[in-house]
């Protein structure tokens, strides 16, 4: 798997990017290196691009992930966060990961960047994102 992270304080917007195939190893590494950065505050919006990516995990697995998130203080109540995907087992995985950590309300998993843009009303993201 391949990730990369941008944080832009000025617009209060997190964007991360996935590509290829990603485990539960691989996605705790990716999320355990983003919040280490000083430059991160969980309350910013976010936007986490899993269109280019495949997951290969299973449901416990999420299930585990979700409980450890939720350890983490990142979903605080303050912001957004939208999960864009076009592969089938991780929009379902992603349904299951928001259900778990109780963010009906401040998270969305969506299919279209426009999506994004319409659930966090942050024009922002076009700037650096775009559907294909």
């Amino acid at each position: 798997m391949h990730h990369t992270y941008k944080i832009f304080p000025e617009h209060r917007l997190h964007i991360e990017q996935m590509e290829g195939e990603f485990s539960l190893g691989s996605l705790a590494t990716a999320t355990d290196k983003m919040l280490a950065d000083p430059s991160f505050d969980a309350s910013y919006d976010s936007v986490v691009d899993f269109r280019n990516a495949k997951a290969q995990m299973t449901r416990v697995e999420i299930l585990a992930y979700s409980e450890l998130i939720k350890t983490t203080g990142l979903f605080n109540g303050e912001s957004k966060w939208a999960i864009v995907a076009s592969d089938p087992l991780t929009l379902e995985l992603s349904e299951i990961f928001k259900n778990r950590t109780h963010q009906n309300d401040n998270i969305r998993v969506l299919t279209t960047i426009q999506e994004a843009v319409e659930f966090i009303q942050n024009p922002e993201i076009l700037k650096h994102l775009t559907d294909h």
